[in-house]
C-alpha cells in the first residue's frame, strides 16, 4: 500500500473511502458492494445511515465524522479500517468472535473481540455467577480452539493467541508485502471486558469490597492465570474516575493492561435496546487502539533518533501531532475523547510517559499536564 508513504497519498485514499462509504450512502442507504469486500479498507466509522452516531470518533476528531476530509483525518492519525477474508468458528458455540484490523500510515492494528454468551447452551438459561464467568473468559482466551478458514479454503484448529498472529501476518503482507521486514508487536495485549447483560443486588452503590465480583473484575481486566488467588487491589486504587453524574455503583476497573466496565445502571435494563455498557467499552477499546497507534509512533521516531537515522518528513509530522493528542487525552480536554484511563495508563507507565514528554519538549511543546475538575 504504497499510497501510505506520503501525506498527499494517504489524504486521498481516505477521501475515496469517505466518498465511497460517508457521502454517498447519506444520499442513497446502498454502500457500493467493492466496499463491502472483506479486505477493502474502508473508514472506522463506516456510516450506513445518517442518524448513526459513532460517539468516540465523533469527540477524537472533534467533529462529526461525515465532516472530516483525508487531511482532517491525517492529523488526528486516524486508521483505515479492514476485516479479514477468513472464517472464525469457535469449537464452544456460546462464544462469538470478531476480528478487526486497522492500518495506519505507520503501521498496523487488531482488535479481536469476544462475545461470551452465558446464557445459552451448556449454561443454564438465566446465566452464571461471576466466577464462572471469569473462569470461563480465561478458558475462551488461553484454551478455546477456534476453526479458521481462510478465503473458503479448509479449515484448521487454532488457539486465541496463535489466531493473533496469524492475522497480524496477513494484514502485515497485505499492506507491506510478504518480504517486508516483521516490524515490532505489542508483546502484552491491551485487554477490555464489559458485563453488557446482567443482575446484581448492587446497583446504587459499588460491589463488596474483595468480593466476588471485585475478584471477577480484576480477572477479567488481567486475563493472569492465577486470578483467583491474586492479591485483590482496593477499589479506591483500581476505580477509574468515569463521568461526574455516573451513578455510584458503576465502576471503571482497572489494571496496567486492562479495563473491565462495571455499569449495573446500564447492563440491569430489562429493555432490548439498551446497550451502553457494550457502547462504552467500544469507546475505550478504540481510545486504547489509538493509545497504542500514537505512542508506537513516537517509539519509531525515537529509534530512528537514536540510530542517527534522519526521520522522514511525514513521520516527524505524525509523531508531533500524535504526541499533541496524547496530550490532549491526557487532560481530557474537549478536544478529544474524555476519559481518565489513558492518563493511569501513562501515569503508570513511566517509560511511555517520559517517550511522550520527549517528543513533547523536542518540538517545544509544554509536558503532559492534568488539571482535575473542582471537587
Amino acid at each position: 500500500m504504497t499510497f501510505l508513504r506520503s501525506a498527499d497519498g494517504y489524504a486521498k485514499e481516505l477521501d475515496k473511502a469517505i466518498k465511497d462509504t460517508v457521502s454517498r450512502p447519506l444520499a442513497d442507504p446502498e454502500i457500493q458492494a467493492p466496499r463491502l469486500k472483506a479486505e477493502t479498507l474502508s473508514l472506522p466509522w463506516q456510516v450506513k445511515q445518517s442518524k448513526d452516531p459513532h460517539w468516540f470518533w465523533i469527540h477524537y476528531l472533534g467533529k462529526d465524522p461525515k465532516n472530516v476530509d483525508g487531511q482532517w483525518a491525517l492529523n488526528k492519525l486516524t486508521p483505515f479500517h479492514t476485516r479479514f477474508p477468513i472464517s472464525i468458528k469457535p469449537h464452544s458455540k456460546w462464544i462469538g468472535i470478531i476480528a478487526d484490523g486497522f492500518v495506519y500510515p505507520h503501521g498496523i492494528g487488531l482488535v479481536l473481540t469476544l462475545v461470551l454468551r452465558f446464557d445459552r447452551d451448556p449454561w443454564p438459561p438465566g446465566g452464571v455467577q461471576s466466577g464462572d464467568a471469569a473462569r470461563s473468559a480465561l478458558q475462551a482466551y488461553y484454551d478455546e480452539l477456534y476453526k479458521i478458514a481462510w478465503n473458503g479454503g479448509e479449515s484448521v484448529s487454532r488457539r486465541f493467541s496463535e489466531l493473533t498472529d496469524a492475522l497480524l501476518d496477513h494484514l502485515h503482507d497485505q499492506v507491506l508485502g510478504s518480504g517486508a521486514n516483521p516490524g515490532e508487536r505489542t508483546k502484552i495485549p491491551f485487554v477490555l471486558a464489559a458485563v453488557v447483560r446482567g443482575d446484581t443486588d448492587s446497583i446504587a452503590k459499588p460491589p463488596p469490597e474483595f468480593g466476588d465480583v471485585h475478584r471477577m473484575l480484576q480477572g477479567m481486566s488481567g486475563l493472569r492465570k492465577t486470578w483467583e488467588n491474586d492479591k485483590l487491589s482496593p477499589l479506591q486504587e483500581a476505580h477509574l474516575r468515569v463521568r461526574r453524574s455516573a451513578p455510584d455503583g458503576d465502576l471503571l476497573y482497572h489494571t496496567s493492561r486492562g479495563r473491565a466496565v462495571w455499569f449495573p445502571s446500564s447492563f440491569t435494563e430489562k429493555r432490548a435496546y439498551i446497550r451502553s455498557s457494550g457502547c462504552y467499552h467500544r469507546n475505550l477499546t478504540l481510545l486504547h487502539l489509538q493509545t497504542e497507534a500514537l505512542l508506537q509512533a513516537l517509539a519509531v521516531r525515537r529509534a530512528l533518533l537514536d540510530k542517527g537515522v534522519k526521520v522522514p518528513d511525514l513521520l516527524a509530522q505524525i509523531a508531533k501531532d500524535g504526541a499533541q493528542q496524547l496530550s490532549s487525552m491526557y487532560r481530557s480536554d474537549d478536544a478529544s475523547y474524555r476519559s481518565s484511563s489513558v492518563r493511569a495508563y501513562l501515569d503508570e507507565t513511566p517509560s511511555e510517559k517520559k517517550l511522550v514528554n520527549n517528543t513533547l519538549e523536542s518540538y517545544g511543546l509544554e509536558a503532559l499536564k492534568y488539571e482535575p475538575w473542582p471537587a
